[in-house]
C-alpha cells in the first residue's frame, strides 16, 4: 500500500487536512465534512479523566486542613490552639440540646461561658481592660422570614464581653456567635463550635502584646434559634451597640468543614478587602452572596438583625458542610474534623486584629459605598477587586469579541480571516447552543419526573453519585444526539474544523453576552462567565494565533490537549462552586418540605453545571467519529446503572450509618388540640402523634415499614385558625397540613396555656380593643384570624400595621402569626391587645376574632411522653427524630 500523503482541501469557508491514500473513495459522511480526527469513545474517556480528576484533586483540597495546635505548659500564651477551643466545645455538650427556656441553655451553658471569662479576665496582661456584661432582653419585632410574622421576646440572655480600646477609640468591632441550639439537638456545629473559637480568641487576645486600636465586642447570644432574637435584643438595646461600627457574625448550617464568607456588606467594600488579606486561609464567594440574599435557602442568621436593626455592615461567616447533620440529634462534636477549628480560629483571629486595627472602621472615607467582588481559588488565595474595575474587565473583553466577529466577517485587517457568511454561521451556531440548552433542562426535568413515577426520589441523597445516570448521562447522550442531527443537516457543508472553530466562537460570544448582562444589572457574579472568556480567549485562542503558521490540525491531540488547557480555569473554579453547592444543597432538600420536588431541584442545579461545563465541549463533537457507538455504550452504561438505583438498595434515599449519617428526619408531635366557642364551651379535643413530613417524599418510605401508620387519618383545617394544628414555625406554606398524617393516642397531660380576656373597649366609630393575657410555655405561637369583614387594624406587638401570614392557595383565610418565647419564666402573664375595626351595625357579641394558642414543650420533662416513646421505638434506624409534646387551643372573642 503507497504510504498515506496530506492533501489540501476547501470546505465551505475553511481549510482542513485529510489523509489520502490508494483508497480515495470517502463515504457520503466524510465527503462532506472531512475525515474525523478524533474517536468519539477515546475522546468521551478523555474529558471523563480531566473532569474526574479535576474533581478529585477540588474534594481532596476541601477536606485539608492545618495541624491541630495543643497547648503545653511552655508554649507561647498569645496563640490560638485548637486545645483550648475543643475544650470548650466538650463543655458546651455536656447538659444536652441547650433550648431557650432549658437548664441545659439558661443555667449551664450560660455559667460556663460566664465563669470561664472571668478566668480569661483575671490572667489577663495588665494592659487589656476586659468588661463582661449579663443582658437580659425583653422586646420585639416584625420579620419577614418564611412569611411575615412577629418575634415576640422576654428574659432572653446574652454575655457581652469587651476589650477595650488602648488608644483612645470610641469605636467597636462586634463578633457574634449563639450558644443556644435547636430541638434535640446537641449543637456542637451551629453553633458551640464558633464560640469554643470565640473563647479561645478572647484568650488569645488577652495575652497579645499588640495594641487593641478599636474596642471588640463578642457577642455570645442565647436564643439565635428562636428567630434570631437575642441579637436583636443586644444591638437594639445593649449600651454597647452605639459604638459599633461593623461586625463578624458566625454561624453554621452543618458540622465542620471550611468556614466561608457567604455575606458582606452591605456596602463598606473595605470589609471584603481586609478579610482577603488578612486570611491565611480564605474561603468565599459573591456568587454565594448573591445566591443567599436570593432568599432560595430556607436560612437566615443574626447578620440580618444586626445589618437591617443595627444598620451596620459587617462579615458572615459559616460552615455548610455536613448538612445532614444540621438540627439534628447527630449534630455531635465528634464529626468536627481536626483541624477544622485551627483553620477557622486562625482566619478569625487574623480578621478580627486586621478589621479592629482598621482607620475605616471609624471612617470608611471612599470605601463606604460601592461593591467588592471576590472569589477565592480553593483557599490558596482571594482574587477582589471593586465593581468599577469588573465594569471595565467586562466591558473590554466584550469588545474584544465584538472585534473579533467584525474583523472575521470582514477582514478588516486584511489577516486573511475574510469569511461573508461568518455571522449568519455564527447565529445558528449560537441558536444550536440555546437548543442545547434546552435540551439539557427538558432531559433532567423528565427524569427528575420519571423517577418521581417510580417511586425513586431522592436516590442521591445518600449515594450522591447516583446524580450520574439520572441527570449527567441521560443530557449528555441527547446532545449528541442533537448536535449529530445538526452536523448532518445545518452545517453539512462545512469542514469539521471550521465547524469546531464556529462552536468555538459562539460559546465566546455566548458566555460574553451573559457577562455582560450581568454587569449591566450590577451582580457581581458576572465573573463566573466572565472566567468562560478568558481562559479560552487567552490560553486557546492566543496559542493558536502565535501557532498559525504550524500544522498544528495534523497534531490533534496536541489541539485537544491545548484547548482542555484553556478550560481548566473555568473548570476548576466551576467544580470548586458546584461542589460546595451541592454539599449545602442536597441535605437542605431533605428539609424543605412537600411543596418542592426534589429531584426537579437538583435536575437544574445539575443542568446550570452541565451547560457552563459543555459549552466548549460540544465543539469537540465536530471533530470527532463512530458518535453512535459512543451514544450506545453511554446509553448501555446508564441503563444498567438506573435499574440499580430502582430495584435495589442503592437507590433508597437515607441511610443510618453511624459514621456517615444521612437519615430522614423525622418531626412528630404528641398534639393535644381543643376548640372552644364565644361562651367558652369546649367543642372539639383530639389527641394525635401528628407526623409532619420534611421532604418530597412525604414519609412514604415510614409508612412501607410502620404498620402503625397504616390507620392514620388525614389532617382537618376546619376547625380553627392556621389549620388548628400546632405549629411551632409560620412554615404552612412549607409543610402543608394536608400533606401530613395523625393517628390518635391518649392525650398528654402538659400544663394548659391560659388565655383570660382581661377587657374590651369600643366606640362609636367601630373600633374595637380587646387586652389579653396569656399564661404559657416557653415556646407559644399565636394564631388570629378576624371574622369576615372586620379588619385588625394594629395591635400591640409593634408600631407597624399587622401583616397576615403567607398562607397555601387551596387554604382560604387571612390569619396573623405571632412567636413568643422567654428564658427564665417571667412573674407576670404574656400581656397584649388587639385594636380590630368592626363595620357598622355589626354585632361584636357574635364574635370579632378566633385566636389560636399553641404551646410547645421543646425540653426537659415536659417533652417526653410515653406514648411518644412508644411510637419512637418503632421508628427505623434510618430516621432522625424532632419530637416534642404540644397543645393547640381556640377560642372565639
Amino acid at each position: 500500500m503507497a504510504a498515506p500523503r496530506h492533501v489540501k482541501k476547501r470546505q465551505g469557508n475553511s481549510e482542513f487536512l485529510y489523509e489520502k491514500g490508494n483508497d480515495s473513495d470517502y463515504d457520503k459522511y466524510e465527503s462532506k465534512h472531512g475525515q474525523p480526527v478524533f474517536d468519539g469513545c477515546v475522546i468521551f474517556v478523555i474529558i471523563c479523566v480531566f473532569y474526574v480528576a479535576t474533581l478529585v484533586f477540588v474534594q481532596h483540597r476541601v477536606a485539608g486542613f492545618p495541624e491541630p495546635k495543643l497547648q503545653t505548659s511552655d508554649s507561647a500564651k498569645d496563640v490560638f490552639y485548637e486545645s483550648n477551643a475543643k475544650h470548650h466545645l466538650e463543655e458546651f455538650s455536656l447538659h444536652g440540646p441547650r433550648v431557650v427556656g432549658s437548664d441545659a441553655n439558661e443555667v449551664f451553658a450560660y455559667n460556663y461561658i460566664v465563669s470561664e471569662l472571668k478566668k480569661i479576665k483575671q490572667s489577663a496582661l495588665p494592659s487589656k481592660e476586659i468588661l463582661i456584661d449579663e443582658q437580659n432582653a425583653v422586646g420585639n419585632f416584625d420579620i419577614a422570614f418564611l412569611s411575615d410574622f412577629v418575634s415576640v421576646y422576654r428574659n432572653i440572655k446574652n454575655v457581652v464581653v469587651k476589650l477595650q480600646s488602648e488608644t483612645g477609640s470610641e469605636h467597636s468591632l462586634l463578633m457574634s456567635c449563639h450558644f443556644d441550639s435547636s430541638v434535640d439537638s446537641p449543637g456542637a456545629g451551629d453553633n458551640a463550635i464558633s464560640c469554643a473559637m470565640m473563647m479561645e480568641i478572647i484568650r488569645v487576645l488577652s495575652q497579645s502584646t499588640d495594641k487593641i486600636h478599636h474596642s471588640i465586642v463578642f457577642l455570645f447570644n442565647g436564643a439565635e434559634e428562636n428567630l434570631l432574637q437575642a441579637s436583636h435584643g443586644f444591638i437594639t438595646k445593649h449600651p454597647w451597640a452605639k459604638s459599633i461600627k461593623a461586625f463578624v457574625n458566625i454561624d453554621s448550617a452543618g458540622n465542620g468543614g471550611w468556614e466561608l464568607v457567604f455575606q458582606t456588606g452591605p456596602l463598606h467594600p473595605w470589609l471584603t478587602r481586609a478579610y482577603a488579606e488578612a486570611a491565611p486561609y480564605p474561603s468565599g464567594s459573591i456568587l454565594g452572596q448573591e445566591l443567599f440574599q436570593s432568599g432560595i435557602i430556607p436560612s437566615d442568621t443574626d447578620y440580618r438583625i444586626y445589618r437591617d436593626f443595627g444598620e451596620i455592615p459587617g462579615l458572615d461567616i459559616a460552615y455548610i458542610t455536613n448538612g445532614y447533620v444540621y438540627h439534628t440529634q447527630n449534630d455531635q462534636n465528634r464529626f468536627i474534623q481536626p483541624g477544622c477549628m485551627q483553620r477557622s480560629g486562625e482566619n478569625l483571629l487574623a480578621i478580627l486584629l486586621k478589621l479592629s486595627s482598621s482607620p475605616r472602621l471609624a471612617n470608611p472615607g471612599d470605601e463606604k459605598d460601592g461593591t467588592m467582588i471576590f472569589f477565592d481559588i480553593l483557599g490558596y488565595a482571594m482574587i477582589y477587586y471593586p465593581q468599577r474595575v469588573a465594569v471595565v474587565i467586562n466591558s473590554a473583553l466584550v469588545a474584544a469579541i465584538l472585534f473579533r466577529i467584525i474583523r472575521r466577517q470582514f477582514n478588516i485587517d486584511g489577516s486573511g480571516t475574510h469569511d461573508v457568511k461568518y455571522v449568519r454561521n455564527l447565529l445558528a451556531a449560537i441558536f444550536c447552543m440555546i437548543m442545547t440548552w434546552f435540551v439539557i433542562i427538558l432531559t433532567t426535568v423528565t427524569m427528575a419526573m420519571v423517577v418521581t413515577v417510580l417511586g425513586r426520589n431522592m436516590s442521591w441523597f445518600t449515594f450522591n453519585y447516583n446524580i450520574v445516570p439520572l441527570f449527567v448521562l441521560p443530557a449528555f447522550i441527547n446532545v449528541v444526539l442533537l448536535h449529530e442531527y445538526i452536523m448532518d443537516n445545518v452545517f453539512r457543508n462545512n469542514s469539521r474544523w471550521y465547524n469546531e472553530q464556529l462552536f468555538f466562537e459562539a460559546n465566546l460570544t455566548i458566555y460574553s453576552a451573559l457577562m455582560l448582562a450581568l454587569t449591566l444589572k450590577g451582580i457581581g457574579s458576572a465573573f463566573f462567565p466572565m472566567l468562560f472568556v478568558l481562559g479560552p480567549l487567552f490560553i486557546r485562542d492566543r496559542t493558536l494565533w502565535i501557532l498559525k503558521n504550524k500544522n498544528w490540525k495534523d497534531y490533534p491531540y496536541r489541539f485537544l490537549s491545548l484547548h482542555l488547557a484553556s478550560l481548566f480555569p473555568s473548570t476548576l473554579i466551576t467544580m470548586y462552586i458546584s461542589h460546595a453547592v451541592l454539599v449545602l444543597f442536597i441535605p437542605i432538600l431533605g428539609r424543605t418540605g412537600t411543596e418542592v420536588n426534589s429531584d426537579i431541584a437538583i435536575g437544574a442545579i445539575c443542568s446550570l453545571v452541565m451547560i457552563f461545563l459543555s459549552g466548549y465541549l460540544i465543539s469537540l463533537l465536530y471533530l470527532c467519529s463512530d458518535l453512535k457507538k459512543l451514544v450506545t455504550i453511554v446509553t448501555g452504561i446508564t441503563v444498567v446503572w438506573l435499574l440499580v438505583i430502582v430495584f435495589t438498595p442503592l437507590g433508597f434515599p437515607y441511610s443510618g450509618n453511624k459514621e456517615h449519617p444521612s437519615p430522614m428526619r423525622l418531626l412528630a408531635l404528641h398534639s393535644r388540640r381543643r376548640s372552644h366557642n364565644i361562651e367558652g364551651v369546649k367543642t372539639f379535643e383530639d389527641s394525635s402523634i401528628w407526623l409532619l413530613p420534611f421532604d418530597y417524599n412525604n414519609n412514604n418510605e415510614l409508612k412501607d415499614v410502620m404498620p402503625v401508620l397504616q390507620n392514620a387519618k388525614k389532617v382537618e383545617c376546619s376547625i380553627g385558625p392556621y389549620c388548628g394544628v400546632p405549629f411551632l414555625l409560620p412554615v404552612i406554606q412549607m409543610l402543608h397540613p394536608k400533606n401530613s398524617i395523625y393517628f390518635p393516642v391518649k392525650s398528654h397531660n402538659r400544663p394548659d396555656v391560659l388565655c383570660k380576656k382581661v377587657n374590651v373597649e369600643t366606640d362609636k366609630h367601630g373600633s374595637v380593643k380587646m387586652s389579653f393575657d396569656v399564661t404559657c410555655p416557653d415556646h407559644t405561637t399565636l394564631q388570629v384570624r378576624p371574622h369576615a369583614n372586620v379588619i385588625l387594624e394594629s395591635w400591640s406587638f409593634s408600631e407597624y400595621r399587622p401583616y397576615p401570614a403567607v398562607m397555601p392557595p387551596d387554604v382560604n383565610e387571612t390569619t396573623y402569626f405571632v412567636y413568643y418565647s422567654h428564658g427564665q419564666t417571667p412573674d407576670t402573664p404574656w400581656s397584649f391587645t388587639l385594636n380590630f375595626k368592626v363595620p357598622a351595625g355589626y354585632d361584636i357579641k357574635q364574635g370579632v376574632v378566633d385566636i389560636g394558642l399553641s404551646g410547645h414543650y421543646l425540653h426537659s420533662k415536659d417533652k417526653h411522653t410515653p406514648e411518644m416513646d412508644e411510637f419512637l421505638s418503632q421508628t427505623p434506624d434510618w430516621t432522625t427524630p424532632v419530637t416534642w409534646a404540644a397543645s393547640w387551643d381556640g377560642y372565639v372573642f
